[in-house]
């Protein structure tokens, strides 16, 4: 089989930002365990700018280690090849394939934050509020973002009783048949719960309608 010179040309580029996209990332995710206002005062202030610079390149923060890094590493590395890709294919191309596979996209990120067991609740605000502070992993603190008191439906009336029901073993029970075929993502969550444990049930719960949702307006 023939290949193009263009055809070789764009497997090199797509190589390219494969390699450069995971090379920025692994640079700039021990930034994310940082407090990166307070760094950037120091260095606007002249203060500590040499202890700043090898903190940084010599420690990686308590808070978080590297299995958060890990996370921050991963997702950096998929949006600086999703902003790179623009440099090697035409921006509608991007979005015309976006749009034509956005289900298939869709279920692909769902399934990534599931196994992931991530979700964007604000259960932080226990630690915050003095409640076993600093027990716990370091995911206590959120990823990226920050915890949002104001969310208290959240982690004071929805949360409790969803991982209650997890972690006392009758998350699953009351699931029969009139649920499936009312609620199919209930089915599914049982799959997940069995599976994957809390994390991933939570994280399934949290995003599957937000993703549907989206995906269902984008079609107006």
């Amino acid at each position: 089989m023939v290949v193009s010179k263009e055809a070789k040309i764009l497997w090199t580029k797509i190589v390219f930002v494969f390699i450069f996209s995971l090379l920025i990332a692994f640079i700039l995710s021990p930034m994310g365990l940082r407090d990166i206002h307070a760094d950037i005062s120091g260095i606007i202030h002249h203060q500590g700018i040499k202890n700043i610079v090898v903190s940084y390149i010599r420690e990686i923060p308590i808070q978080g280690g590297q299995y958060v890094r890990w996370d921050y590493f991963q997702i950096l590395a998929v949006l600086m090849a999703f902003l790179l890709s623009h440099f090697i294919v035409e921006p509608y191309r991007i979005r015309n394939f976006i749009f034509k596979y956005r289900w298939l996209i869709g279920l692909l990120l769902l399934v990534y934050l599931v196994v992931n067991g991530y979700n964007g609740d604000s259960l932080g605000a226990y630690d915050m509020m003095g409640v076993q502070p600093g027990q716990g992993s370091a995911y206590v603190y959120p990823i990226f973002g920050k915890v949002r008191t104001i969310r208290s439906d959240e982690f004071l009336v929805s949360d409790p009783s969803a991982l209650f029901s997890m972690m006392s073993g009758h998350y699953t029970e009351g699931v029969g048949l009139i649920t499936i075929l009312t609620n199919p993502l209930a089915a599914v969550n049982v799959i997940v719960f069995k599976l994957g444990g809390p994390a991933a049930s939570f994280s399934l719960s949290y995003f599957a309608y937000k993703i549907i949702g989206f995906l269902i307006y984008a079609l107006n």
